[in-house]
């Protein structure tokens, strides 16, 4: 191993600024992304939020423009030290002030083992603690990371290291885009049957318009905890269906809103953005879990399995007509209340249909994306378990060769 900073190691290190206007100008659309904070997170890049920015605006941000392996690490903020790469079909994009591109030399250092390393345990809490020093605000700027020292194996190892990751890593990725098809099938196919086409006014045999709350209730907030540590959950734990388990914390250190109880079976869905897709279906044993009030709990009343309501409520459709509704409601947030669900109406057939319809359909769809979500934590474990080891060289060459063989 040996010692280097940075900027000896680097062809660039630099942010970019936000284009003259601001978010009023930005397009949803277009040829040309503008890179945002929002959209790096670790070891992987998120279009949520992704904006986009006129030829005479990108211009203005020519030093700045993204090239193939370029590392971006965000650096202000609460997100402030995350790391990921951009990929091929994000196309010509710039960064704004709040992300740096750093592009490594790659005749001396892997842009991909510089992604590794710097979301290395003891690399992350460093670039945390240099963030958070002399300011108000967390920030890494540019003679931090400069002078940022980084001691690397040779170019060889790195490029095996970096190998072995970018494996699991791809492993991941995959089983994420099979995850979103079946999601995808799923909603087009419970569009077809109980959305595309239906007339209302001239309903087929056996059909009648339900509202949501016949389906399904709220959770009602409770004190009680049987166990002194739980699992707690924000909005900002949960997307799209997913469920990011965060760490066991003392009841008694929760902030005072977090108070809800969840089980499997239940619908989270924040009352928050609707529009921004905070929203999972538990499909695991949720015991030891509680909520942020700002994540409704739906559950339920066992007319018909949770899972048919939960994917009424995740068209995008359904999401549209709620961010509508929040976006009218005066106050700081665009905002929803069980109030406004439980009026939706929608048209169904026999309750005796909707179950073969979740039972032959919904269910086995979602039992392939459980079983993915299955195979996705144990990669991240086995991948954040080598991580360090690998960045730290507790791996001797010939385990490396092991490993490659079984990856």
């Amino acid at each position: 191993m040996t010692t280097h900073r940075l900027l000896s190691l680097c062809t660039k290190i630099g942010s970019g600024a936000t284009p003259r206007g601001g978010k009023e100008t930005y397009s949803q659309s277009g040829e040309i992304s503008l890179i945002r904070s929002q959209n790096v997170l670790d070891l992987s890049f998120s279009t949520d939020g992704l904006v986009y920015i006129s030829a005479a605006q990108a211009k203005l941000l020519d030093s700045v423009t993204i090239q193939p392996n370029d590392v971006l690490i965000n650096i202000t903020g609460d997100s402030v030290g995350r790391v990921c790469s951009v990929p091929e079909y994000v196309g010509e994009a710039r960064v704004n002030q709040h992300v740096a591109i750093l592009r490594a030399d790659e005749k001396r250092l892997s842009a991909t083992y510089l992604r590794y390393y710097l979301v290395n345990p003891s690399m992350k809490r460093k670039l945390l603690t240099m963030a958070s020093v002399g300011a108000t605000r967390n920030a890494l700027t540019k003679v931090m990371l400069d002078n940022l020292e980084i001691s690397i194996p040779t170019y060889r190892q790195q490029k095996r290291i970096a190998e072995i990751l970018s494996s699991l890593d791809d492993k991941i990725e995959l089983n994420r885009q099979m995850n979103q098809t079946l999601e995808e099938t799923a909603q087009a196919m419970f569009k077809h049957h109980f959305v595309d086409g239906v007339d209302r006014d001239n309903l087929p045999e056996g059909w009648r318009i339900f509202k949501l709350g016949e389906l399904i209730d709220s959770v009602s907030i409770t004190h009680k905890f049987p166990k002194p540590e739980i699992i707690f959950l924000n909005t900002s734990d949960i997307l799209e269906g997913s469920v990011l388990i965060s760490n066991y914390s003392d009841v008694d250190s929760l902030p005072g809103q977090a108070k809800k109880r969840i089980c499997k079976g239940d619908i989270l869905y924040s009352e928050i953005r609707p529009g921004n897709k905070r929203y999972a279906y538990v499909d695991f044993n949720a015991e030891d879990y509680v909520v942020s009030t700002k994540l409704m709990v739906l559950r339920s009343k066992c007319i018909v399995d949770s899972i048919f309501p939960y994917f009424f409520l995740t068209q995008q459709s359904t999401i549209k007509y709620l961010q509508n509704i929040a976006e009218s409601r005066s106050g700081t947030f665009p905002q929803i209340t069980f109030e406004q669900i439980k009026i939706i109406e929608l048209t169904l057939p026999s309750l005796d249909k909707v179950q073969q319809f979740t039972s032959d359909i919904l269910k086995p769809n979602y039992d392939l994306i459980l079983s993915n979500n299955k195979e996705i934590e144990r990669l991240i474990e086995v991948r954040d378990y080598l991580l360090p080891k690998l960045i730290a060289g507790e791996i001797i060459p010939a385990e490396l060769k092991q490993l490659e063989q079984a990856l």
